[in-house]
């Protein structure tokens, strides 16, 4: 008899390492499931969905997207790079003031009088809780003061420039072509083109910061892309 209860408590044992997960142990699996390395930091399934849930061009249907995950993929492993040099600099700590201004601007970006819930209904969809939110909010003011730190510091945008930009893309499309409306249009549109023009250059530079730092970092991406 004894041999047989030993029997019958290896085979449970057996079917019960074999049986499917049950849902909330499968669902949690999946979110903590390891999709990315880059330099020894983690990017989880988890995060992500989270991010995803904080794209407003996003809806709820694509998070499980696999292409729309694999976009959100590139652009977590560039964050990652960029936090990573983020950290090293002083001037990029974050305070809870900044962090709680970044998630109101959140809440009015999602949440209309129609569907005044609309972003909280996205975060339970993926458990986006609080603390994890504030998580991802304090990264990202991190990487806003890096690239004011690195790159908008240093860009400088010559009138020739502004000039070139109004000829070119605004001047065609004017209704009136008289020296004077054309005149008055370039003043109107000074500030807004010169604005383009340094987004523009801080985009290139940081385009080319990466490419650089991309060859230099360990990434590895454990879903075979």
């Amino acid at each position: 008899m004894r041999v047989i209860r030993l029997g019958l408590i290896v085979v449970m044992a057996v079917l019960l390492a074999l049986a499917p997960l049950r849902p909330v142990e499968a669902r949690q699996n999946l979110f903590e499931a390891t999709i990315a390395d880059v330099n020894g930091d983690l990017i989880l399934q988890s995060d992500i969905l989270w991010n995803l849930a904080l794209d407003p061009a996003v809806a709820p249907a694509e998070f499980w997207d696999p292409a729309v995950q694999r976009l959100m993929l590139r652009t977590l492993i560039d964050q990652r790079i960029l936090i990573q040099e983020a950290a090293k600099l002083p001037a990029t700590r974050v305070t809870d003031e900044e962090i709680a201004a970044a998630r109101g601007e959140l809440v009015q970006i999602f949440n209309t009088a129609y569907d005044p819930t609309r972003f909280e209904s996205r975060q339970r969809l993926v458990g986006l809780s609080g603390p994890r939110l504030d998580g991802i909010l304090r990264e990202r003011q991190q990487i806003l003061k890096f690239v004011d730190f690195r790159f908008r510091s240093f860009v400088v945008v010559t009138e020739p420039e502004i000039v070139r930009y109004f000829e070119s893309e605004v001047k065609p499309g004017l209704p009136d072509q008289s020296p004077g409306a054309v005149s008055d249009a370039f003043a109107a549109e000074r500030r807004r083109i010169e604005q383009v023009l340094i987004e523009e250059k801080i985009n290139s530079s940081i385009d080319e910061y990466l490419e650089e730092a991309r060859a230099r970092a360990r990434v590895v991406v454990f879903d075979g892309e």
